[in-house]
């Protein structure tokens, strides 16, 4: 099986890669969604290797969203669906272009539709005119961080005893 190391999304999607990250690509889906994809590069001391571990974005992606809908009760959190088909992004597409292109399936698994978090989307909202909607929305409280260390070490604990 061979690394995906690069998303190209073609023209047609009229889906504008925003942010190229080491790991992630990050595509402007709608005007108030976002598509994370996760690749399989791998980056150690900022840089990134020219060779991939097979399937790593689909290990990352799947343990990304597994904690982020475990803490959503406890600590709200930007993501809207992880993508397990490609098909289920064909929705976001203008009919059009819908009938004459599908997703690659290489997004199956390793992708999620997640609104822009805090500062990274203000600037999105802005630039189409649109209120912020998590603006104002303070970070964790001490207390919460301390809800949130003790359900990731319990859930550790338990995964360790084989008591869940």
């Amino acid at each position: 099986m061979k690394p995906l190391l690069e998303t190209n999304l073609p023209e047609l999607l009229e889906i504008e890669l925003l942010y190229k990250g080491k790991v992630r690509d990050t595509y402007g889906l709608t005007p108030k969604e976002l598509l994370f994809i996760a690749t399989d590069r791998v980056s150690a001391f900022d840089v990134v290797m020219p060779n991939g571990v097979p399937d790593k974005g689909k290990v990352l992606c799947q343990l990304s969203a597994f904690w982020f809908d475990k803490v959503k009760h406890i600590i709200p959190n930007h993501m809207i669906k992880l993508v397990n088909d490609a098909s289920e992004l064909d929705s976001y597409l203008g009919r059009d272009v819908r009938s004459r292109f599908r997703f690659p399936d290489y997004l199956a698994g390793r992708s999620m539709v997640v609104i822009p978090y805090h500062r990274m989307g203000t600037s999105k909202y802005a630039q189409y005119g649109m209120a912020y909607p998590l603006d104002g929305l303070e970070p964790p409280s001490q207390t919460e961080m301390q809800k949130l260390k003790s359900i990731v070490e319990n859930f550790g604990l338990q995964e360790m005893t084989g008591s869940v």
